[in-house]
């Protein structure tokens, strides 16, 4: 269907049409049904491409003159769930009027908004902006516009001035169903750290925004992706599953009932993407044939679900989400069962009965991600140009663990909405499931040429591959037979065996994640162009010293270095309420319970301090002002303010044993003179201000430091990043320098004698 939509919209009737007549040449091979079947067919074909041509393209909007002639002052309504990007926020935007020569004139149309994170807007407000609009790009492999415009929307708006005017704007069904998302998302986040919290999002809500890059990367290489959206599997998952645990309680036509508005529902639930759409038209059929008694499965519901949806809106045959589920689900349906016969035929006599039996869901497992990854090939080759090499590998390792993850997610987020304050208790039974997808996915993207290039990949080539893999089918699906197969339950020592060494490993791995009694922890963590700070004392207190830019790089920072169930902050200090120390901390505020803050004694009022403000108050949490002389007493260990005497950045010194950090904020040259001569300033680990850059430490100071070791808090590029200065790297000669740009997070743990330094590239 998206090969033929392909076709039809790349200029090339002819494949169509010359397909099209093979069949009804064909037809005389025939005789009876078979060939008006096929007959048919070649009609529909036609006349589904004829449909598909004759539907304008583009979107219905006036605001079209408007873009690229300076700013633009407008009104409108947030018509969609915002989207969550890290440190910004992407808003759907329905224009209802535009101002012209000082008066308003409706005008319709959708834009897309990017706004900070800082500023929080919900659907259905009614905004009033100003900016610039412009026109979506088309990049070489994906046609972004035309993406957008499927959409309806028209126009880009980065960063615009936002006042807001009103709210309940939208749909009212609809705003309740944000609103439960967004509930459902918030009860993973309290039971999760990240990413493990986003993976689970995505897996249950198709929200994947706040995963981090590298992750996301991770995931594309070794095409594991798909579980990343909310899909078809999803559906036929939380269906199934409830409708064969309720089938021995109520029946199985009371249970397909609830399966059947489940299914709807969860589509409701999750946006009503076109693969959503179509597993739940597929879901009904089958649930609807259990009712009437007739069998559910094979290639009709998927036919129906997909001709009823392209007859709805043609275009859909455009939607690369909606090719990819199709093309899979038709592997899944027509392939998988053929291949899973066939590799129980070649392994028949060459190992013995019990090892078969227990090979048999792996074989199913791996038949159905080769199925799925033969099927959807052309399309990923037509649109993306590349290849995973490891995908089956991924998928065979990852995808066991798939269906755990997604439903131990519906029930925590479910028990964490009608359940306050439950979530945190509960995370302990997601956590491993995504723990060990992510680290799938880490370890094979890794690996060399996971992820190779498909140049010069044409039309003509897909067809021809299509044309073999269809010859292949059939083949395949003749010669293949489903097979009952007694599986052969583990022998009880095996069994206790393995409980035993699951108990073990969990152990070790519990020694590992605490701390150890007599160590003291600092872990400079990479946030990007910033700096965060996390620090575990002997005692057990931690403590959060700034939070950078991104409150997304922050919270995958803190899931790498804080135990799974660790949800608490005992001190949260804020050296320069900028946005390099502040951004991540106000997701912190809301992620983790927080003791106290203490914070640099500087009266500012920017959005970004505002919020962090808010966050503060909503939890209850009190702060203190961080003047010179100010101690924090934990255990053996000891945090002492260094300067300001008044007002400005807040300069730390943390002592334990014989050993002492220095976090030296954003303190210019000349604070630094004006601390050096009130206190002295020796230190082992000096973590150095403002990256490192060119003017940012006074040489004399630099000389009375003589650290061991200097750390570096440097973004990874971007329009704010600045590399270390010669100047100043000259001025640290004698000392350990470590990047968290190139060494990732680097670990500091000392016994107030030693110190022993690891980072995690």
């Amino acid at each position: 269907m998206g090969l033929a939509a392909a076709a039809w919209s790349d200029g090339q009737p002819w494949a169509v049409v010359a397909a099209s007549l093979l069949w009804t040449l064909s037809v005389g091979l025939w005789r009876g049904r078979e060939g008006l079947l096929v007959l048919a067919g070649v009609v529909l074909v036609l006349a589904a491409g004829w449909r598909y041509t004759s539907v304008p393209r583009g979107t219905s909007s006036d605001i079209g003159p408007l873009m690229e002639v300076g700013p633009v002052r407008l009104r409108g309504v947030v018509d969609a769930e915002p989207q969550a990007l890290g440190s910004a926020v992407r808003y759907r935007v329905a224009v209802r009027h535009v101002q012209v020569e000082g008066g308003w004139q409706a005008m319709r149309g959708r834009v897309l908004v990017t706004m900070p994170a800082s500023l929080s807007f919900q659907y259905g407000d009614l905004l009033e902006l100003e900016g610039e609009l412009q026109a979506p790009p088309s990049f070489p492999d994906f046609d972004y516009r035309a993406y957008l415009a499927r959409q309806g929307i028209g126009a880009l708006m980065p960063y615009p001035r936002a006042r807001w005017l009103a709210g309940g704007m939208g749909d009212a069904v609809l705003a309740r169903i944000v609103e439960l998302r967004g509930r459902l998302a918030g009860a993973l986040e309290e039971a999760l750290p990240e990413p493990e919290a986003s993976l689970a999002q995505g897996v249950l809500l198709g929200k994947r925004g706040a995963l981090p890059p590298q992750v996301l990367q991770d995931m594309d290489a070794t095409g594991l992706s798909h579980l990343l959206a909310a899909s078809g599997q999803n559906v036929a998952l939380i269906a199934g599953v409830t409708t064969l645990a309720l089938a021995w309680l109520v029946g199985r036509r009371q249970a397909a009932l609830v399966g059947l508005a489940l299914t709807g529902s969860y589509a409701f639930l999750v946006g009503g993407s076109p693969p959503v759409v179509r597993a739940a038209i597929m879901g009904g059929l089958h649930g609807l044939a259990l009712l009437v008694g007739r069998p559910g499965g094979g290639l009709q519901p998927l036919l129906l679900a997909g001709t009823a949806m392209t007859a709805w809106d043609p275009l859909l045959a455009d939607d690369l989400s909606f090719q990819l589920s199709f093309a899979s689900t038709l592997g899944l349906v027509w392939a998988s069962h053929p291949l899973q016969s066939l590799a129980w035929r070649w392994l028949e006599g060459r190992a013995p009965a019990p090892v078969l039996g227990l090979l048999w869901p792996l074989m199913g497992v791996m038949a159905m991600t080769v199925a799925a990854v033969a099927f959807t090939l052309p399309v990923m080759a037509l649109n993306f140009g590349r290849l995973s090499t490891v995908a089956l590998v991924a998928n065979v390792l990852a995808v066991p663990a798939f269906a755990p993850l997604l439903l131990t997610s519906a029930v925590v987020a479910a028990l964490g909405v009608v359940w306050e304050g439950l979530a945190p208790w509960l995370g302990g039974v997601v956590w491993p499931w995504a723990a060990y997808i992510l680290g799938v996915a880490k370890a094979l993207a890794a690996l060399p040429g996971a992820l190779v290039s498909l140049q010069n990949v044409g039309m003509g080539h897909v067809l021809a591959y299509v044309a073999a893999l269809g010859l292949a089918t059939l083949l395949l699906v003749r010669k293949g037979e489903r097979r009952a197969v007694a599986l052969v339950p583990l022998p009880g020592q095996a069994l206790a065996m393995l409980v035993l060494v699951a108990l073990a490993g969990g152990v070790v791995w519990l020694w590992v994640s605490l701390p150890h009694g007599h160590l003291l922890r600092v872990v400079f963590m990479d946030v990007g162009d910033g700096a965060a700070a996390l620090i575990t004392t002997p005692a057990g207190h931690r403590v959060l010293i700034d939070g950078g830019p991104s409150g997304e790089a922050l919270m995958a920072a803190l899931g790498r270095n804080l135990p799974f169930w660790e949800r608490r902050l005992d001190l949260v200090v804020v050296t320069w309420p900028k946005a390099t120390r502040l951004g991540g901390l106000v997701e912190a505020m809301d992620r983790y319970e927080v003791g106290w803050v203490l914070a640099a004694p500087m009266a500012v009022d920017t959005a970004l301090f505002r919020s962090f403000q808010e966050a503060s108050r909503r939890q209850g949490v009190v702060q203190r002002r961080g003047v010179a002389g100010t101690h924090v007493s934990m255990g053996e260990a000891a945090l002492e303010v260094l300067y300001p005497q008044d007002e400005g950045p807040m300069a730390l010194r943390l002592r334990y044993g014989t050993v002492s950090f220095l976090f030296l904020s954003d303190l210019g040259r000349r604070e630094q003179e004006q601390l050096l001569r009130l206190r002295s300033l020796k230190g082992d680990v000096v973590l150095l201000p403002r990256g490192g850059s060119g003017g940012s430490l006074d040489p004399v100071v630099a000389r009375e430091m003589a650290p061991r070791l200097a750390i570096l808090s440097v973004g990874g590029g971007g329009r704010s990043h600045r590399d270390p200065s010669p100047e100043t790297l000259a001025l640290l000669e004698g000392a350990q320098v470590l990047r968290t740009d190139l060494h990732g997070d680097i670990v500091v743990e000392t016994d107030g004698r030693h110190l022993w330094v690891r980072h995690g590239r």
